[in-house]
Protein backbone atom coordinates (compact mmCIF):
# COMPACT_ATOMS: atom_id res chain seq x y z
CA UNK A 1 0.00 0.00 0.00
CA UNK A 2 1.36 3.35 -0.71
CA UNK A 3 1.79 5.92 2.02
CA UNK A 4 1.59 9.56 2.01
CA UNK A 5 1.91 10.22 5.37
CA UNK A 6 3.29 13.85 6.34
CA UNK A 7 6.51 15.53 8.38
CA UNK A 8 5.89 18.72 9.78
CA UNK A 9 8.86 21.17 8.47
CA UNK A 10 7.70 24.08 10.96
CA UNK A 11 10.35 27.34 9.92
CA UNK A 12 11.30 29.85 12.16
CA UNK A 13 9.48 34.00 12.06
CA UNK A 14 10.48 34.72 8.43
CA UNK A 15 9.84 38.78 9.24
CA UNK A 16 8.55 40.57 11.80
CA UNK A 17 5.22 39.26 12.89
CA UNK A 18 5.46 36.43 10.46
CA UNK A 19 5.02 32.89 11.10
CA UNK A 20 4.36 29.95 8.84
CA UNK A 21 4.03 26.41 9.17
CA UNK A 22 4.87 24.46 6.18
CA UNK A 23 3.61 21.09 6.01
CA UNK A 24 5.15 19.13 3.39
CA UNK A 25 3.85 15.27 1.79
CA UNK A 26 5.22 13.33 -1.29
CA UNK A 27 3.42 14.97 -3.59
CA UNK A 28 1.79 18.08 -1.29
CA UNK A 29 2.03 20.60 0.90
CA UNK A 30 0.02 22.51 3.14
CA UNK A 31 0.82 26.01 4.13
CA UNK A 32 -0.51 28.13 6.69
CA UNK A 33 0.62 32.10 6.99
CA UNK A 34 0.24 34.30 9.45
CA UNK A 35 0.60 38.02 10.69
CA UNK A 36 -0.31 40.04 13.53
CA UNK A 37 -1.56 42.68 11.19
CA UNK A 38 -3.69 39.62 9.60
CA UNK A 39 -6.92 41.94 9.44
CA UNK A 40 -5.27 44.53 7.47
CA UNK A 41 -4.22 42.09 4.71
CA UNK A 42 -6.76 41.72 1.95
CA UNK A 43 -5.26 38.56 -0.10
CA UNK A 44 -1.85 36.42 -0.17
CA UNK A 45 -0.64 34.58 -3.03
CA UNK A 46 1.85 31.73 -3.02
CA UNK A 47 4.78 31.69 -5.44
CA UNK A 48 6.06 28.23 -6.37
CA UNK A 49 8.66 26.61 -8.33
CA UNK A 50 10.71 23.37 -8.27
CA UNK A 51 14.60 23.74 -8.57
CA UNK A 52 16.87 23.02 -11.58
CA UNK A 53 19.71 20.64 -11.68
CA UNK A 54 21.73 23.16 -10.16
CA UNK A 55 19.16 24.29 -7.19
CA UNK A 56 18.28 27.46 -8.63
CA UNK A 57 14.61 28.53 -8.86
CA UNK A 58 13.25 28.45 -12.47
CA UNK A 59 9.39 30.14 -13.85
CA UNK A 60 6.93 30.63 -10.77
CA UNK A 61 3.36 29.53 -10.11
CA UNK A 62 0.93 31.55 -8.55
CA UNK A 63 -1.48 29.80 -6.30
CA UNK A 64 -4.06 32.04 -4.18
CA UNK A 65 -4.37 30.90 -0.37
CA UNK A 66 -7.37 31.17 1.16
CA UNK A 67 -8.39 33.42 3.84
CA UNK A 68 -9.01 31.95 7.37
CA UNK A 69 -10.21 33.92 10.63
CA UNK A 70 -6.89 34.42 12.01
CA UNK A 71 -4.59 33.25 9.14
CA UNK A 72 -4.15 32.22 5.25
CA UNK A 73 -4.35 28.37 3.99
CA UNK A 74 -3.39 26.90 0.69
CA UNK A 75 -2.96 22.82 0.19
CA UNK A 76 -0.86 22.07 -3.27
CA UNK A 77 -1.57 17.98 -4.00
CA UNK A 78 0.00 18.10 -7.78
CA UNK A 79 3.73 18.28 -6.40
CA UNK A 80 6.76 15.85 -8.02
CA UNK A 81 7.49 13.75 -4.90
CA UNK A 82 11.42 14.30 -4.09
CA UNK A 83 11.98 17.54 -4.91
CA UNK A 84 13.17 20.71 -4.13
CA UNK A 85 10.86 23.44 -4.33
CA UNK A 86 11.71 27.62 -3.89
CA UNK A 87 9.05 29.86 -3.09
CA UNK A 88 7.86 33.16 -1.61
CA UNK A 89 4.85 34.97 -0.28
CA UNK A 90 3.09 38.22 -2.49
CA UNK A 91 1.01 39.99 0.28
CA UNK A 92 -1.86 42.80 -0.77
CA UNK A 93 -2.76 44.86 2.27
CA UNK A 94 -6.49 46.71 2.25
CA UNK A 95 -4.63 49.84 1.46
CA UNK A 96 -1.06 50.57 -0.39
CA UNK A 97 1.22 48.45 -2.56
CA UNK A 98 1.34 44.92 -2.81
CA UNK A 99 4.79 43.53 -1.67
CA UNK A 100 6.58 39.88 -1.53
CA UNK A 101 8.40 37.90 1.56
CA UNK A 102 11.62 36.50 0.74
CA UNK A 103 12.16 33.41 -1.26
CA UNK A 104 12.56 30.14 0.71
CA UNK A 105 12.68 26.49 0.18
CA UNK A 106 11.55 23.32 1.11
CA UNK A 107 11.39 19.49 -0.31
CA UNK A 108 9.14 17.05 -1.09
CA UNK A 109 9.09 13.66 0.36
CA UNK A 110 11.28 10.71 -1.00
CA UNK A 111 8.94 9.20 -3.99
CA UNK A 112 7.54 5.74 -2.12
CA UNK A 113 7.54 2.29 -3.31
CA UNK A 114 4.60 0.27 -3.38
CA UNK A 115 4.85 -2.98 -1.06
CA UNK A 116 5.10 -6.23 -3.13
CA UNK A 117 1.13 -7.17 -4.01
CA UNK A 118 0.22 -10.25 -2.99
CA UNK A 119 0.66 -12.50 -5.76
CA UNK A 120 -2.32 -13.91 -7.05
CA UNK A 121 -3.26 -17.51 -8.56
CA UNK A 122 -3.45 -17.01 -12.73
CA UNK A 123 -3.65 -19.27 -15.39
CA UNK A 124 -1.33 -18.96 -18.55
CA UNK A 125 -1.29 -20.52 -21.52
CA UNK A 126 1.79 -21.87 -23.24
CA UNK A 127 1.60 -20.78 -27.23
CA UNK A 128 5.11 -22.61 -27.70
CA UNK A 129 6.91 -19.19 -28.89
CA UNK A 130 10.40 -19.04 -29.10
CA UNK A 131 10.95 -16.58 -26.58
CA UNK A 132 8.79 -19.30 -24.08
CA UNK A 133 7.36 -16.49 -23.15
CA UNK A 134 3.60 -17.39 -21.32
CA UNK A 135 0.42 -15.22 -21.74
CA UNK A 136 -2.12 -15.29 -19.33
CA UNK A 137 -5.90 -16.29 -20.21
CA UNK A 138 -7.80 -13.06 -18.90
CA UNK A 139 -6.66 -9.56 -18.55
CA UNK A 140 -5.62 -7.77 -15.21
CA UNK A 141 -9.24 -7.54 -13.41
CA UNK A 142 -11.37 -10.02 -14.90
CA UNK A 143 -12.00 -13.72 -13.89
CA UNK A 144 -12.36 -15.33 -17.72
CA UNK A 145 -10.80 -14.61 -21.08
CA UNK A 146 -14.23 -13.05 -21.93
CA UNK A 147 -14.46 -10.31 -19.49
CA UNK A 148 -12.77 -6.91 -19.83
CA UNK A 149 -11.26 -6.04 -16.76
CA UNK A 150 -9.95 -2.91 -15.51
CA UNK A 151 -8.23 -0.43 -17.90
CA UNK A 152 -5.08 1.67 -16.91
CA UNK A 153 -3.46 4.53 -17.69
CA UNK A 154 0.41 3.59 -18.97
CA UNK A 155 2.12 3.80 -16.07
CA UNK A 156 -0.37 3.93 -13.64
CA UNK A 157 -1.14 0.57 -11.64
CA UNK A 158 -4.92 1.23 -10.06
CA UNK A 159 -7.61 2.19 -12.59
CA UNK A 160 -9.77 5.44 -11.91
CA UNK A 161 -13.04 7.49 -13.35
CA UNK A 162 -11.50 9.99 -15.45
CA UNK A 163 -8.27 9.10 -17.76
CA UNK A 164 -6.98 12.61 -19.52
CA UNK A 165 -3.74 14.54 -19.13
CA UNK A 166 -5.03 16.47 -16.10
CA UNK A 167 -5.40 13.05 -14.47
CA UNK A 168 -2.34 11.61 -15.64
CA UNK A 169 0.23 10.47 -12.81
CA UNK A 170 3.65 11.11 -14.74
CA UNK A 171 2.70 14.39 -16.15
CA UNK A 172 2.17 18.40 -14.99
CA UNK A 173 -1.35 18.73 -16.64
CA UNK A 174 -0.61 18.23 -20.32
CA UNK A 175 1.60 15.76 -22.95
CA UNK A 176 4.15 18.11 -23.03
CA UNK A 177 4.83 18.40 -19.41
CA UNK A 178 5.76 14.31 -18.76
CA UNK A 179 7.77 14.03 -15.37
CA UNK A 180 9.01 10.27 -16.10
CA UNK A 181 9.76 8.47 -19.01
CA UNK A 182 10.90 11.01 -21.25
CA UNK A 183 13.06 10.83 -24.05
CA UNK A 184 12.52 14.21 -25.54
CA UNK A 185 12.94 17.42 -23.87
CA UNK A 186 10.41 18.93 -26.10
CA UNK A 187 7.77 16.65 -23.99
CA UNK A 188 9.34 16.69 -20.69
CA UNK A 189 8.22 19.15 -18.00
CA UNK A 190 10.63 22.76 -17.82
CA UNK A 191 12.89 20.37 -20.30
CA UNK A 192 12.83 17.17 -18.02
CA UNK A 193 14.43 14.05 -19.46
CA UNK A 194 15.27 10.57 -17.91
CA UNK A 195 15.57 8.32 -21.04
CA UNK A 196 13.38 5.76 -19.46
CA UNK A 197 11.98 3.37 -22.19
CA UNK A 198 10.52 0.42 -20.23
CA UNK A 199 7.77 0.12 -17.02
CA UNK A 200 9.45 -0.05 -14.09
CA UNK A 201 8.51 -2.88 -11.89
CA UNK A 202 6.46 -0.43 -9.54
CA UNK A 203 4.76 1.36 -12.54
CA UNK A 204 3.43 -1.82 -14.22
CA UNK A 205 -0.39 -2.74 -13.42
CA UNK A 206 0.81 -6.63 -14.05
CA UNK A 207 2.93 -6.90 -11.68
CA UNK A 208 1.36 -4.91 -8.95
CA UNK A 209 -1.86 -6.37 -9.00
CA UNK A 210 -0.56 -9.94 -9.59
CA UNK A 211 2.76 -10.21 -8.22
CA UNK A 212 6.06 -10.77 -9.13
CA UNK A 213 5.67 -13.41 -11.78
CA UNK A 214 4.35 -11.31 -14.17
CA UNK A 215 4.62 -8.29 -16.14
CA UNK A 216 3.09 -6.09 -18.64
CA UNK A 217 4.39 -7.42 -22.52
CA UNK A 218 6.60 -5.23 -24.24
CA UNK A 219 6.20 -4.54 -28.22
CA UNK A 220 8.52 -7.22 -28.82
CA UNK A 221 6.82 -9.59 -27.41
CA UNK A 222 3.48 -8.72 -28.71
CA UNK A 223 5.02 -8.74 -32.09
CA UNK A 224 6.25 -12.33 -31.48
CA UNK A 225 2.67 -13.28 -30.33
CA UNK A 226 1.20 -11.65 -34.04
CA UNK A 227 4.26 -13.57 -35.88
CA UNK A 228 4.03 -16.83 -34.65
CA UNK A 229 0.19 -17.25 -34.42
CA UNK A 230 -2.97 -17.10 -36.24
CA UNK A 231 -4.87 -15.00 -35.17
CA UNK A 232 -8.87 -13.90 -36.32
CA UNK A 233 -11.47 -11.63 -35.30
CA UNK A 234 -14.29 -13.92 -33.68
CA UNK A 235 -16.83 -14.17 -30.89
CA UNK A 236 -16.28 -16.03 -28.06
CA UNK A 237 -19.19 -16.57 -25.31
CA UNK A 238 -21.14 -13.70 -26.67
CA UNK A 239 -18.15 -11.35 -26.50
CA UNK A 240 -15.95 -9.91 -29.96
CA UNK A 241 -12.54 -9.91 -30.46
CA UNK A 242 -9.10 -11.63 -31.71
CA UNK A 243 -8.20 -15.22 -31.07
CA UNK A 244 -4.94 -16.13 -31.05
CA UNK A 245 -3.81 -19.63 -31.94
CA UNK A 246 -0.33 -21.59 -31.64
CA UNK A 247 0.66 -24.09 -33.51
CA UNK A 248 0.99 -26.20 -30.72
CA UNK A 249 -2.76 -26.47 -30.61
CA UNK A 250 -3.03 -23.85 -27.77
CA UNK A 251 -5.02 -20.21 -27.43
CA UNK A 252 -5.63 -17.21 -25.83
CA UNK A 253 -8.70 -14.71 -26.36
CA UNK A 254 -8.32 -10.88 -26.20
CA UNK A 255 -12.00 -8.98 -26.00
CA UNK A 256 -12.51 -6.00 -27.86
CA UNK A 257 -12.86 -3.85 -24.26
CA UNK A 258 -12.51 -0.37 -25.63
CA UNK A 259 -10.56 2.09 -24.54
CA UNK A 260 -10.90 4.82 -21.74
CA UNK A 261 -10.54 8.53 -22.72
CA UNK A 262 -11.90 11.87 -21.69
CA UNK A 263 -15.41 11.34 -22.67
CA UNK A 264 -15.71 7.77 -20.87
CA UNK A 265 -14.99 4.50 -21.84
CA UNK A 266 -15.77 3.62 -25.48
CA UNK A 267 -15.41 1.65 -27.85
CA UNK A 268 -16.85 -2.03 -26.59
CA UNK A 269 -17.32 -4.52 -28.62
CA UNK A 270 -15.82 -2.92 -31.99
CA UNK A 271 -11.98 -2.08 -31.10
CA UNK A 272 -8.99 -3.48 -28.39
CA UNK A 273 -6.46 -1.45 -26.78
CA UNK A 274 -3.39 -3.85 -24.74
CA UNK A 275 -0.84 -1.78 -23.23
CA UNK A 276 2.94 -2.63 -23.89
CA UNK A 277 5.42 -1.92 -21.43
CA UNK A 278 7.57 0.05 -24.17
CA UNK A 279 7.77 4.01 -24.68
CA UNK A 280 7.41 5.53 -27.95
CA UNK A 281 11.15 6.87 -28.04
CA UNK A 282 10.15 9.28 -30.88
CA UNK A 283 7.11 10.67 -29.34
CA UNK A 284 7.47 9.77 -25.40
CA UNK A 285 3.68 11.32 -25.24
CA UNK A 286 2.48 8.10 -26.43
CA UNK A 287 3.50 4.26 -25.87
CA UNK A 288 3.10 1.12 -28.15
CA UNK A 289 -0.05 -0.71 -27.60
CA UNK A 290 -1.93 -3.36 -29.31
CA UNK A 291 -4.80 -2.17 -31.11
CA UNK A 292 -7.45 -4.08 -33.22
CA UNK A 293 -10.78 -3.65 -35.02
CA UNK A 294 -12.59 -6.42 -37.06
CA UNK A 295 -10.30 -6.29 -40.03
CA UNK A 296 -6.89 -5.31 -38.46
CA UNK A 297 -4.56 -6.32 -35.60
CA UNK A 298 -1.02 -4.64 -35.10
CA UNK A 299 1.35 -2.55 -32.74
CA UNK A 300 0.63 0.79 -33.06
CA UNK A 301 1.28 4.73 -30.51
CA UNK A 302 -1.30 5.64 -28.48
CA UNK A 303 -1.45 8.50 -26.36
CA UNK A 304 0.14 7.27 -22.39
CA UNK A 305 -2.89 9.01 -20.94
CA UNK A 306 -5.58 6.70 -21.91
CA UNK A 307 -7.15 3.91 -20.05
CA UNK A 308 -6.23 0.55 -21.50
CA UNK A 309 -6.04 -3.54 -20.90
CA UNK A 310 -3.56 -5.18 -19.83
CA UNK A 311 -3.12 -9.05 -20.44
CA UNK A 312 -0.12 -9.99 -18.83
CA UNK A 313 2.82 -12.66 -19.11
CA UNK A 314 5.31 -14.49 -17.25
CA UNK A 315 8.92 -14.77 -17.49
CA UNK A 316 10.29 -16.98 -20.01
CA UNK A 317 13.10 -18.09 -17.22
CA UNK A 318 11.20 -21.49 -17.03
CA UNK A 319 12.32 -23.00 -20.40
CA UNK A 320 15.43 -24.63 -21.47
CA UNK A 321 16.14 -26.06 -25.05
CA UNK A 322 16.22 -30.11 -25.06
CA UNK A 323 19.33 -32.34 -26.71
CA UNK A 324 20.27 -31.61 -30.40
CA UNK A 325 18.40 -33.61 -33.72
CA UNK A 326 19.72 -32.20 -36.51
CA UNK A 327 22.67 -34.97 -37.38
CA UNK A 328 24.56 -32.34 -39.26
CA UNK A 329 23.74 -29.23 -38.21
CA UNK A 330 27.00 -27.19 -38.37
CA UNK A 331 28.32 -29.10 -41.23
CA UNK A 332 31.65 -29.99 -40.38
CA UNK A 333 30.68 -33.79 -41.44
CA UNK A 334 30.33 -32.06 -44.99
CA UNK A 335 27.59 -33.11 -47.38
CA UNK A 336 26.08 -36.25 -45.62
CA UNK A 337 23.48 -36.16 -42.85
CA UNK A 338 20.93 -34.03 -45.18
CA UNK A 339 19.14 -33.76 -48.66
CA UNK A 340 18.06 -31.00 -50.88
CA UNK A 341 16.75 -30.65 -54.11
CA UNK A 342 19.27 -28.36 -55.14
CA UNK A 343 22.19 -29.96 -57.17
CA UNK A 344 25.57 -30.82 -55.02
CA UNK A 345 28.69 -29.14 -57.17
CA UNK A 346 31.95 -29.27 -55.93
CA UNK A 347 33.45 -26.75 -58.32
CA UNK A 348 32.22 -23.33 -59.46
CA UNK A 349 28.55 -22.62 -58.59
CA UNK A 350 27.89 -20.80 -61.69
CA UNK A 351 24.34 -21.47 -62.40
CA UNK A 352 21.27 -21.33 -60.03
CA UNK A 353 19.96 -24.27 -58.12
CA UNK A 354 23.76 -25.19 -57.25
CA UNK A 355 25.64 -26.11 -53.76
CA UNK A 356 28.80 -26.67 -51.92
CA UNK A 357 29.81 -27.66 -48.38
CA UNK A 358 33.13 -25.52 -47.65
CA UNK A 359 34.77 -23.30 -44.75
CA UNK A 360 34.84 -20.71 -47.83
CA UNK A 361 32.49 -19.26 -49.94
CA UNK A 362 35.00 -17.72 -52.24
CA UNK A 363 36.35 -20.77 -53.40
CA UNK A 364 33.12 -21.87 -55.37
CA UNK A 365 32.20 -18.08 -57.32
CA UNK A 366 34.32 -15.29 -57.42
CA UNK A 367 31.42 -13.02 -56.79
CA UNK A 368 30.89 -14.96 -53.31
CA UNK A 369 32.16 -13.07 -50.14
CA UNK A 370 31.53 -15.74 -46.75
CA UNK A 371 32.95 -17.48 -43.95
CA UNK A 372 31.05 -20.33 -41.56
CA UNK A 373 29.26 -18.87 -38.62
CA UNK A 374 31.42 -17.72 -36.16
CA UNK A 375 33.99 -16.93 -38.37
CA UNK A 376 35.39 -20.70 -38.98
CA UNK A 377 34.24 -24.64 -40.34
CA UNK A 378 31.87 -25.65 -43.34
CA UNK A 379 28.80 -24.39 -44.00
CA UNK A 380 26.25 -24.76 -46.74
CA UNK A 381 27.22 -22.60 -49.84
CA UNK A 382 24.05 -21.72 -52.32
CA UNK A 383 23.52 -20.17 -55.36
CA UNK A 384 19.46 -19.57 -55.29
CA UNK A 385 17.09 -21.50 -57.56
CA UNK A 386 14.75 -19.51 -59.69
CA UNK A 387 11.61 -21.43 -58.42
CA UNK A 388 10.00 -21.59 -55.14
CA UNK A 389 9.26 -24.16 -53.11
CA UNK A 390 12.05 -26.07 -53.64
CA UNK A 391 13.67 -27.70 -51.09
CA UNK A 392 17.31 -26.34 -50.09
CA UNK A 393 18.30 -28.37 -46.82
CA UNK A 394 15.66 -31.68 -45.74
CA UNK A 395 16.13 -33.92 -43.11
CA UNK A 396 13.54 -36.36 -40.97
CA UNK A 397 13.68 -36.68 -37.65
CA UNK A 398 11.43 -38.41 -34.86
CA UNK A 399 9.65 -36.96 -32.46
CA UNK A 400 7.28 -37.75 -29.31
CA UNK A 401 3.93 -36.53 -29.60
CA UNK A 402 2.40 -33.76 -28.20
CA UNK A 403 5.29 -31.72 -27.39
CA UNK A 404 7.09 -28.26 -28.79
CA UNK A 405 10.11 -28.03 -31.00
CA UNK A 406 12.35 -25.04 -31.70
CA UNK A 407 13.66 -25.19 -34.96
CA UNK A 408 15.89 -22.53 -36.04
CA UNK A 409 18.93 -21.70 -38.29
CA UNK A 410 21.83 -19.05 -39.34
CA UNK A 411 21.68 -17.19 -42.27
CA UNK A 412 24.06 -14.91 -44.53
CA UNK A 413 24.06 -13.37 -47.43
CA UNK A 414 27.10 -14.03 -50.00
CA UNK A 415 26.62 -11.30 -52.36
CA UNK A 416 24.78 -7.97 -51.66
CA UNK A 417 22.12 -7.70 -54.33
CA UNK A 418 18.59 -9.49 -53.72
CA UNK A 419 18.57 -11.14 -50.58
CA UNK A 420 17.26 -15.04 -50.46
CA UNK A 421 13.62 -15.01 -48.97
CA UNK A 422 13.66 -18.26 -46.63
CA UNK A 423 10.98 -20.14 -44.85
CA UNK A 424 10.19 -23.25 -42.49
CA UNK A 425 8.38 -26.45 -43.44
CA UNK A 426 7.88 -28.90 -41.44
CA UNK A 427 5.72 -32.57 -43.02
CA UNK A 428 4.76 -30.76 -46.05
CA UNK A 429 3.45 -27.40 -44.26
CA UNK A 430 4.70 -24.00 -44.13
CA UNK A 431 5.50 -22.88 -40.22
CA UNK A 432 5.87 -18.92 -39.69
CA UNK A 433 6.65 -16.17 -41.70
CA UNK A 434 9.18 -15.82 -44.72
CA UNK A 435 12.38 -14.48 -43.23
CA UNK A 436 15.29 -12.21 -45.16
CA UNK A 437 18.60 -13.37 -45.17
CA UNK A 438 21.15 -10.33 -43.89
CA UNK A 439 21.71 -6.97 -46.40
CA UNK A 440 25.18 -7.29 -45.64
CA UNK A 441 27.44 -9.47 -46.89
CA UNK A 442 28.92 -12.14 -44.60
CA UNK A 443 26.93 -11.13 -41.58
CA UNK A 444 25.32 -14.09 -39.67
CA UNK A 445 21.82 -14.49 -38.38
CA UNK A 446 19.50 -16.73 -36.66
CA UNK A 447 15.84 -17.25 -37.27
CA UNK A 448 13.91 -19.77 -35.77
CA UNK A 449 10.07 -21.17 -35.59
CA UNK A 450 7.81 -23.27 -32.86
CA UNK A 451 6.49 -26.09 -33.87
CA UNK A 452 3.97 -28.71 -31.76
CA UNK A 453 3.77 -32.17 -32.71
CA UNK A 454 0.67 -33.38 -32.23
CA UNK A 455 0.05 -36.90 -33.13
CA UNK A 456 3.24 -37.20 -35.30
CA UNK A 457 6.04 -39.06 -34.50
CA UNK A 458 8.50 -38.18 -37.40
CA UNK A 459 9.09 -34.45 -38.79
CA UNK A 460 10.45 -33.71 -41.64
CA UNK A 461 12.29 -30.56 -41.69
CA UNK A 462 12.94 -28.15 -44.63
CA UNK A 463 14.40 -25.21 -45.04
CA UNK A 464 13.00 -23.36 -48.43
CA UNK A 465 14.23 -20.32 -50.57
CA UNK A 466 10.69 -17.97 -52.06
CA UNK A 467 13.09 -15.96 -53.78
CA UNK A 468 13.04 -16.66 -57.45
CA UNK A 469 15.75 -13.68 -58.72
CA UNK A 470 18.27 -14.92 -60.14
CA UNK A 471 21.08 -11.81 -59.38
CA UNK A 472 21.85 -12.22 -56.47
CA UNK A 473 20.06 -14.88 -54.07
CA UNK A 474 22.96 -16.19 -52.80
CA UNK A 475 23.35 -17.22 -49.26
CA UNK A 476 24.84 -19.47 -46.69
CA UNK A 477 23.23 -21.53 -43.94
CA UNK A 478 24.90 -23.02 -41.03
CA UNK A 479 24.00 -24.49 -37.46
CA UNK A 480 20.96 -25.63 -38.12
CA UNK A 481 19.02 -26.99 -35.06
CA UNK A 482 16.19 -29.02 -34.32
CA UNK A 483 15.32 -29.08 -30.20
CA UNK A 484 12.59 -29.79 -27.59
CA UNK A 485 11.17 -26.76 -25.96
CA UNK A 486 10.84 -28.15 -22.13
CA UNK A 487 8.93 -26.40 -19.14
CA UNK A 488 11.05 -26.37 -16.33
CA UNK A 489 9.15 -26.99 -12.92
Amino acid sequence: MVSCTKSKEVHPEIGDGNDEIVTVGMKDVHVEYTRTDHAELNRVVFHYCPADANGNAQQFEAAEMTKKETFFELVLDDLICDTLYWYYYELFPNSGDAFTIAQKTFHTQACDTPEPPTPIVAEYVDLCLPSGTLWATCNVGANSPEEYGCHFAWGETQPKTVYNWDTYLYCNGSENTLTKYCTNSSYGYLGFTDNLTLLEANDDAATANWGTDWRTPTKEEWKELLENTTHIWTTQGGVNGWLFSASCGNSIFLPASGTSWIDGHGEVGDYGYYCSSSLSIDHPNFAWTLYFGSNDCGTYESYRGAGESVRPVRSIANYSLGAENVINGGFEQGNVGFTSEYEYDEGILLYEGLYNVDYDASLHHPDFIGAGHGGTGYFMIINGAMESEIKVWTEQISVMPNTCYVFSTWVCTLVEESEAMLQFSINGAQIGNIFMAPEEVNTWQQFYVSWYSGNSTTATITILNQNTVSMGNDFGLDDISFRELILNP
